[in-house]
């Protein structure tokens, strides 16, 4: 009984919790909180747009979030963490954060990729592990397949990782060619860190 009102109370928590942040959106954009809905947490509901219109136009997502607004969302919550806090402590408090993100875009596929991925990378770079690219995307993909099976044949997916497995080879080829242009003409620190992010 106890453990089970305990639980229940968690719930109450989070869901109070997401209670207020959906409140604070709509009080502090009253005349567009449709709009703003859909651009912070991908609830298109609200919206007076014909949906099917907008998708027939390509323009649904627009709409939605996708996995590049979680890495924003990431980018800026780390470093404003790392200002206060020492890198591991900011990387599992930006973990916590954005699992909350995801619960409150209702995990939709591309907040869940992008989580997963973020999350499973900070936890091997707090507990100093090594983990390759081919590992992390492996392990990503087997949660995926193993928590929702059908993702495996969803476009999103196949898109995304064509996405970030470019993005890889791209980074492998271009940041090599980077140092030695650093190197050559003497960058900054600075500079460089903002040319590889």
């Amino acid at each position: 009984n106890g453990l089970t009102s305990f639980i229940g109370k968690e719930e109450t928590f989070w869901q109070e919790l997401k209670s207020r942040v959906i409140f604070k959106l709509e009080t502090t954009f009253k005349e567009n909180k449709a709009l703003a809905m859909a651009l912070f947490l991908g609830e298109k509901g609200q919206l007076k747009l014909d949906q099917e219109r907008l998708a027939n136009l390509g323009l649904l997502h627009l709409f939605a979030v996708s996995g590049l607004h979680v890495g924003i969302i990431y980018l800026t919550v780390l470093i404003i963490l790392n200002l206060i806090l020492n890198l591991n402590w900011s990387r599992l408090g930006t973990s916590i954060i954005l699992i909350f993100y995801g619960y409150l875009c209702a995990w939709s596929p591309s907040v869940y990729r992008t989580v997963l991925i973020i999350f499973t990378y900070n936890f091997t770079l707090v507990f100093q592990r090594k983990i390759s690219f081919l590992q992390l995307l492996s392990i990503t993909l087997f949660i995926i397949t193993i928590s929702n099976p059908l993702q495996v044949f969803s476009v999103g997916l196949h898109l995304s990782l064509t996405a970030f497995i470019s993005l890889w080879l791209a980074d492998r080829k271009f940041l090599p060619l980077l140092y030695k242009f650093s190197r050559k003409y003497k960058l900054n620190k600075y500079i460089l860190g903002v040319i590889q992010y």
